[in-house]
């Protein structure tokens, strides 16, 4: 039985889809046994050739690559989510990766034990670039949904249109039981309205979110084809 479907649109960017791929063949091969990972590509010219393909099959049995004809964008991470088959799904973008997949896989895949939950919240380091007296310096930001919060907002999910405390899709793994896909007509508030749609059809114990201490995943906002910086200014 496949418990988690990773799913991995990706642009242009091969680095950082290999940077993921290679963290998850690192991982137990009873832990990759029991995930599928799809890539969906958006890319000009196919991103990975048939033999890393093969590669990757060796260590992950449930492999699939898609090559798109146009750059589909929002329809791809739509595609990606209608095509997986795990009990649970988790968009995880090319600028986007596991620190320390090993025990990050390992301890995501034993949360998914308990049916209970619907969503699963992860923690997320943000590397950004800031400019302060024309000195450019590199943060790390910490992001994670303070408890009291997240039962505020499963009550007022609407307010999630002011403060977005969940984070980038990378920060959410969302049950079949919910499966929902986001509206392709929007842009930069496209994360935002899906919370919005899945918050909706659940309440607070149907949430668990993860510590710092069993994984968290690191989004570099710092690169020109960060899935944040082409939401904001939709270069497509």
């Amino acid at each position: 039985m496949i418990k988690l479907s990773i799913l991995i649109p990706t642009y242009n960017y091969k680095f950082g889809l290999l940077k993921i791929l290679d963290g998850l063949i690192k991982c137990r091969e009873n832990d990759l046994n029991q995930i599928e990972v799809i890539i969906g590509d958006d890319s000009a010219t196919n991103i990975i050739e048939n033999f890393e393909i093969d590669f990757y099959k060796k260590y992950i049995p449930n492999f699939r690559y898609i090559k798109n004809i146009n750059n589909l964008y929002i329809k791809n991470w739509n595609n990606l989510i209608s095509k997986a088959k795990g009990k649970y799904y988790w968009l995880l973008h090319h600028d986007e990766e596991i620190i320390n997949p090993k025990l990050g896989l390992e301890n995501i895949l034993k949360n998914l034990e308990n049916n209970n939950y619907h969503i699963f919240i992860l923690p997320v380091d943000k590397f950004r670039d800031i400019n302060f007296v024309n000195i450019r310096i590199s943060i790390f930001i910490k992001h994670t949904a303070p408890k009291n919060l997240l039962k505020f907002f499963i009550k007022n999910y609407s307010y999630l249109m002011y403060i977005n405390i969940i984070g980038p899709p990378s920060g959410i793994i969302v049950s079949q039981k919910i499966k929902s896909l986001y509206q392709d007509d929007l842009n930069w508030l496209v994360d935002v309205d899906y919370y919005i749609n899945i918050l909706s059809k659940i309440n607070y114990k149907n949430i668990k979110k993860l510590s710092f201490q069993e994984v968290a995943i690191l989004s570099d906002q710092n690169y020109k084809n960060s899935i944040t910086k082409l939401s904001k200014n939709k270069i497509f």
